[in-house]
């Protein structure tokens, strides 16, 4: 019986003594989140006030997060504190308290810095060379050591660190990264580059890498020495090593930046040759050249590509998307290239566009996917439209594009837009606006649908209704894409600045709205003579700033800089709080940008800057004046030196 009531109570302490363990495991559980939830509300608050610069505040917070836990950024924030209270023995007693606590021979460096700035020069130095006395044994804490040194700017010692790594732990090929990050703040741009190409040397798959590096090096490169010296040493490189392709892809690389399109395709010829490559390295290459306007060798790399034809396909293997090969993409971005060119260069001659409309149609016949028939059909309709002013053919072309099969619901929006700019150009107005309704009806929520409402009210306008396109245009300023708002934000103003009260007729609005619609038809010679007669008529006219306006802008269209500037001018000194002021004030300052008349170009962007902080091109204006005195900045130390 005792024994029953011995095993009876001993069950019951067993049972209280697990209810008591269970009992602290939660409150232990609860108080973890609490406890590491006052450790971030600390962390966060101390951060707070060091950013504030509130030193005495941050200072006890940093030093009781250090107590927890010893992580060495809460004591470098901590000295950082006491240094800024100038309480040099309190940070160095508290940096001597961590070196006997534990191994940390950073700690060292610190302890360097607070006697560097207390003068004591001999302390300062003994302190810099101790780590090495007690070097690490590890990749990560050479890694530590020499990022220690350099966060104080102690470049040569942390160059030290990494050439006394290699021989102790027999790491020849190891922190060229490291070094040439250092050379690079150094500006030693040689070595910098030399380590870089011995990185490559040993492990290729760090070249994107490298270059992200030299990029960033690019913007700091005052002596604008770096391009030919990579180039260089990238080509002693390929001599020596030709069975590398990394130094190959490193030269293209070079090229692209130089703008050095025409050799970037010849060496990517080569290594698509001898690697008998996709060809998704020169589509990739002709894109760039594209971008930037090198058309002769985007032309030249799309052509190899379509010389070099379709891969043959593998065995057994599927092509889900044919119409995605580098052959088929060389083939149909290669006629836009070359409309692209022609628009950019302003060609108008006859043969030169009918070749290019013959060159088209050998593309359809070549290429047997209906979207990129439907793309081809779109471009021939607008050439046909603007430049051979062939509008029954054009109509049955972006028809056509229209019926073809599985095209996206935006680019069928964007072929009905074509189409009733066609009806437009052609002097059909009234089709147009149903084409144009249909558009904004199908695409309420897009940006297809505004751009349509924004033609409609294009279309008013150029017929004299002036009222009608006005309430249109003030829906429109509040439309998602900013473009068009800020299209609809000037023509609404535009028309509301010139509606004369006195006269019903609005003559001189009307005789402006003819002119713009002849520039929308592409008539620009008509335009001219209507633009100059508003522009000489009598100075009272109110239309005479908007007819300057809109021929200086064909003319920088048209690359005729010097014609634009004096209808510019005139627009700054005479208009200047109108509605075209700040635009006028932004293109005179690109002129002069693009001249490298720097202190011009300056003296405009600032102007703008100051005077328009509304203006929409008040962004772009204060990146260029930052540009341009960097520019000039670099310039005078260069002449100094």
């Amino acid at each position: 019986m005792r024994f029953l009531k011995f095993c009876k109570n001993t069950q019951g302490l067993i049972v209280l003594k697990s209810h008591n363990i269970r009992l602290h495991l939660v409150i232990f559980l609860v108080l973890i989140p609490v406890f590491l939830l006052g450790q971030q509300s600390n962390s966060r608050l101390a951060f707070e006030y060091y950013n504030d610069q509130e030193w005495e505040k941050a200072a006890p917070l940093f030093l009781e997060m250090y107590a927890v836990n010893k992580a060495k950024p809460y004591l470098t924030y901590y000295v950082r504190c006491l240094i800024e209270l100038k309480e040099y023995s309190v940070a160095e007693k508290e940096i001597k308290k961590a070196i006997r606590s534990n191994r940390d021979v950073t700690l060292n460096i610190d302890l360097s810095y607070l006697y560097e700035l207390s003068n004591n020069d001999k302390k300062a130095a003994d302190y810099l060379e101790r780590p090495f006395k007690a070097f690490p044994t590890t990749v990560s804490g050479v890694k530590l050591l020499g990022n220690s040194y350099i966060s104080y700017s102690k470049y040569d010692h942390a160059l030290r660190v990494y050439d006394i790594a290699r021989k102790t732990l027999n790491l020849a090929d190891e922190f060229h990264h490291d070094k040439a990050s250092i050379y690079s703040l150094q500006r030693r741009h040689s070595k910098m580059i030399d380590e870089y190409m011995a990185l490559l040397l040993t492990q290729p798959r760090y070249l994107q890498t490298v270059q992200n590096s030299l990029q960033s090096a690019l913007t700091h490169d005052i002596d604008k020495v770096i391009p030919d010296l990579t180039r260089e040493k990238t080509l002693s490189y390929i001599q020596q090593f030709p069975g590398l392709d990394v130094f190959t892809e490193m030269l293209i690389w070079v090229y692209q930046q130089e703008g050095n399109y025409e050799q970037a395709v010849a060496q990517s010829m080569a290594l698509d040759i001898r690697n008998r490559e996709t060809g998704m390295r020169m589509l990739n290459l002709a894109r760039l050249a594209r971008a930037a306007g090198a058309f002769p060798p985007a032309l030249q790399a799309y052509g190899y590509l379509i010389e070099k034809g379709e891969p043959p396909q593998q065995k057994g293997s599927s092509r889900s998307r044919p119409s995605q090969t580098p052959y088929n993409l060389a083939l149909l971005e290669n006629v836009q290239t070359q409309l692209q060119e022609l628009e950019l260069t302003n060609i108008t001659d006859k043969t030169v566009l009918n070749n290019l409309v013959k060159v088209y149609e050998e593309t359809l016949t070549r290429l047997n996917h209906p979207a990129q028939h439907a793309v081809l059909l779109k471009d021939l309709a607008y050439i046909n439209t603007y430049y051979l002013f062939d509008y029954q053919i054009a109509l049955a072309q972006i028809d056509s594009a229209l019926i073809q099969p599985d095209i996206r619901p935006q680019f069928k929006a964007e072929c009905l837009l074509d189409k009733g700019n066609i009806l437009l150009v052609s002097g059909d107005p009234w089709e147009a606006t149903f084409i144009y309704a249909r558009v904004e009806k199908e695409n309420a929520q897009n940006p297809s649908g505004s751009l349509a409402k924004f033609r409609k009210s294009q279309l008013a306008y150029f017929t004299g209704d002036f009222r009608w396109a006005l309430a249109q245009l003030d829906v429109l300023k509040g439309s998602s894409s900013k473009l068009i708002a800020n299209d609809a934000f000037e023509q609404a103003m535009l028309i509301r600045d010139n509606l004369s009260p006195s006269d019903s007729l609005n003559q001189g609005l009307k005789q402006l709205s003819q002119a713009e619609y002849l520039i929308f038809q592409k008539r620009i010679v008509e335009s001219y003579l209507i633009l100059d007669s508003l522009i000489n008529a009598d100075s009272s006219l109110m239309v005479k700033d908007d007819a300057m306006y809109k021929k200086a802008e064909l003319l920088i269209h048209n690359e005729e800089l010097e014609l634009a500037k004096p209808l510019l001018l005139e627009l700054c000194q005479n208009f200047r709080y109108e509605i075209w002021g700040h635009k006028a004030l932004f293109f005179l300052g690109e002129i002069f940008y693009k001249q490298q008349n720097w202190e011009q170009a300056l003296k405009y962007f600032e102007e703008l800057v100051l005077e328009f902080p509304n203006s929409f091109y008040h962004l772009n204006a204060r990146e260029y004046v930052r540009e341009i005195i960097s520019i000039m900045e670099e310039i005078k130390s260069g002449i100094n030196g």
